[in-house]
């Protein structure tokens, strides 16, 4: 994060030409009682301190100088809004995010305390709806996400998660320890029922037909070297191959069959 430039005046400076609120968040200045102020695109007030020359004096946002004419050190941090009102510089608004506490927010996990709190969840349409979101824009009752490479994901707090890792935190208050899978194959259906458990191995075991094949089944392609279909399978890190098929039928069957021997999933090879 880049350190905040520090303001060409002192704390003694900034108390001698303006007046700040802590109930209300504003300034005025001390000679005339004017109200200081401009409102920025962004949405947040910066303040131009008065009495300074035309060539030192900077725009600093309210909030910042709020900080620093309360507690006389200018902030190293983002000085952040609770109610995330960037125009209410109420002091008890306020607070330092220091790099630390960056850190800290960057590694730490919602609970599932939090989670019951901000949404609710529905296992019949495995939807999330805003139950009192974390942030202004989580109004309540809307559904919670967007859609991101193919899954739901949601903002809580301090990072983005997938919708189906706080479906299992939601249900049995911790997230899973591995993978979860989809068993239909259709990764913004997150009904509790529709969620597993799996490793990589097991969810490598219920995917979907690539883009890219060009039989149209998984494992199974022809060899023009050997004129023949060849079809293969992958088990605990082996690959097993046949090349002597003539008819592409009984390569499918081969496949199959060899799917159901090692364990995979009823769905594996859906196509779409």
């Amino acid at each position: 994060m880049r350190t905040p430039k520090p303001p060409q005046f002192d704390h003694k400076y900034l108390l001698s030409v303006v007046n700040y609120d802590p109930d209300t968040g504003t300034f005025t200045r001390i000679r005339d009682g004017k109200k200081l102020g401009t409102k920025e695109k962004r949405g947040s007030i910066t303040i131009g301190v008065p009495g300074l020359s035309r060539y030192t004096r900077m725009q600093i946002g309210a909030h910042r100088l709020a900080w620093f004419y309360v507690h006389g050190i200018y902030p190293e941090g983002q000085i952040k809004h609770k109610n995330e009102i960037l125009t209410d510089n109420r002091i008890s608004n306020l607070y330092e995010l220091t790099s630390a506490m960056r850190e800290e927010y960057r590694k730490a996990t919602v609970t599932q305390a939090q989670v019951l709190e901000w949404l609710h969840y529905d296992p019949l349409t495995g939807l999330f709806r805003w139950r009192n979101g974390p942030f202004k824009r989580s109004k309540k009752g809307k559904v919670a996400g967007s859609l991101s490479r193919g899954y739901i994901k949601i903002d809580l707090w301090n990072r983005r998660y997938r919708a189906h890792r706080l479906v299992w935190l939601y249900v049995h208050g911790e997230f899973p320890p591995d993978q979860l899978d989809h068993i239909d194959g259709n990764r913004t259906n997150n009904r509790i029922s529709n969620l597993r458990l799996a490793s990589i191995q097991i969810n490598m075991r219920n995917q979907k037909v690539c883009t890219r094949n060009k039989s149209g089944v998984i494992g199974v392609y022809f060899a023009p070297s050997q004129a023949s279909w060849c079809a293969s399978i992958t088990t605990d890190s082996k690959r097993i191959s046949r090349v002597d098929f003539d008819d592409f039928f009984e390569a499918v069957a081969w496949r199959k069959s060899a799917e159901i021997k090692h364990g995979y999933h009823r769905n594996h090879g859906r196509l779409g």
